[in-house]
């Protein structure tokens, strides 16, 4: 279960200006999906994604979308049909480093 701190902490995270290409995938005029990236855990499982109405600043249900681990960056392509991740390990597929997930 996700909690009000974690969820606090990841939704901080998401307004980084280095995340803020993530914001643009509209739902609707007023709505937009937001990813949250996170490092993986006992609790955090990857890519997070919630609703934000951009109208009222109300926030919808988080929800797990992806199971990838440590996504600790993502990006949206600029049509919005592809996110991006930089998996940050110490090992993929493997190899020492990290990864990039699509």
């Amino acid at each position: 279960m996700i909690t009000r701190r974690l969820f606090t902490g990841l939704l901080a995270g998401t307004l980084m200006p280095g995340c803020l290409a993530c914001l643009n995938h509209a739902v609707a005029a007023d709505q937009t999906t937001v990813y949250v990236g996170t490092y993986t855990g006992k609790q955090s499982k990857g890519i997070y994604a919630f609703d934000f109405d951009t109208t009222t600043g109300k926030a919808g249900e988080l929800r797990l979308v992806a199971e990838v681990a440590s996504p600790s960056f993502l990006a949206m392509h600029p049509k919005g049909n592809v996110l991006y991740s930089v998996n940050e390990l110490n090992e993929f597929d493997g190899r020492k480093g990290g990864g990039l997930s699509a």
